[in-house]
C-alpha cells in the first residue's frame, strides 16, 4: 500500500500523525513547551488532511477521465444500455 502512495500523500500522512505523537509525549510528560506546539501542529494536520482529500479526489477524477466510454455497463452484459422511453398516456384522449 505504501509503495503506491505519492510523495504528497506520504508527507500528508506524516504531518497528520505528528499531533498524535505529540499528544502521547504530552500525556507522558506534560509541559508548556509541548502544549504550545500542539495548536499549530494540529492546524497543519487539518490542512494536510484536506489536501489529501482533494488530492485523492483529483486522482479519482483523472482515472475516470482515462476510461473509455461514458457510462459504465453492468458486468456480464454484452449489449449497450438504451435510454428509457417515457410511458405513453393511457387516457382515451388522443395526444
Amino acid at each position: 500500500m505504501f509503495e503506491q502512495m505519492s510523495l504528497a500523500a506520504r508527507l500528508g500522512l506524516l504531518v497528520s500523525a505528528a499531533p498524535m505523537v505529540l499528544a502521547v509525549a504530552f500525556a507522558i510528560r506534560p509541559g508548556e513547551r509541548l502544549l504550545s506546539l500542539m495548536r499549530p501542529l494540529t492546524l497543519a494536520a487539518v490542512f494536510a488532511a484536506v489536501c489529501n482529500l482533494l488530492l485523492g479526489s483529483v486522482n479519482a477524477l483523472r482515472a475516470l477521465a482515462r476510461t473509455e466510454g461514458g457510462t459504465p455497463r453492468p458486468s456480464g452484459s454484452g449489449r449497450r444500455c438504451s435510454p428509457r422511453r417515457s410511458p405513453r398516456r393511457s387516457s382515451g384522449v388522443p395526444a
